[in-house]
């Protein structure tokens, strides 16, 4: 009887796991998929996912994004509109929190869940997101690692991913910002 009783504990127990096992897998497809479809409307400034304009500040339009990564809040596309920059940016709060440590656990997530995406249609491979995370020390109320599109394509090569961890004063929040950044070589060279 303590046999099957074992037996029937740990056959449920496996299939409980198994299904965590295939929610989370599921959260990351849907994670990847969403952030794929950003990363991919770059290319032309966030248009095809642009949404109701929400409000003007004195040098960007800001809208609602269509798309969003799963649990995230307030997903917007502020449209650049200075003469020198026309640019577009995809933002997004992923996580807020009071507590450093736990904040501190969910930016090193995120980063780790950003990098393993693999983006689907920037090449006629998939591209890989590549991308260093930044030392951390609670004395610092921000910190950003950025990631890029490991891609010579002259639409993606300026492509950056920032996971930003920032102190509020009230907590810690966490960002995923998505730009046109200039790659540290170009700008070098524009400073000689």
């Amino acid at each position: 009887m303590k046999k099957a009783i074992l037996f029937f504990s740990v056959i449920t127990y496996s299939i409980f796991c198994h299904a965590q096992i295939g929610l989370l897998s599921g959260q990351s497809k849907q994670f990847a998929d969403s952030l794929n479809k950003i990363v991919l409307d770059f290319k032309n400034n966030f248009t095809t996912i642009k949404g109701k304009q929400l409000n003007a500040e004195p040098d960007a339009i800001v809208y609602a994004s269509t798309i969003g990564l799963p649990a995230a809040k307030n997903c917007i596309i502020k449209k650049y509109t200075s003469t020198e920059d026309r640019s577009a940016s995809w933002q997004a709060l992923l996580y807020s929190s009071e507590n450093f440590d736990e904040a501190m656990k969910m930016y090193k997530k995120y980063f780790t869940q950003i990098k393993a995406v693999k983006i689907n249609g920037v090449d006629k491979i998939i591209t890989p997101i590549n991308g260093k995370l930044e030392k951390t020390d609670e004395n610092v109320r921000f910190f950003t690692s950025t990631l890029r599109l490991k891609t010579d394509n002259i639409y993606f090569k300026h492509l950056a991913i920032t996971v930003e961890l920032s102190n509020n004063y009230a907590g810690w929040d966490i960002y995923i910002n998505i730009f046109s950044k200039k790659l540290e070589t170009e700008e070098a060279d524009m400073d000689e």
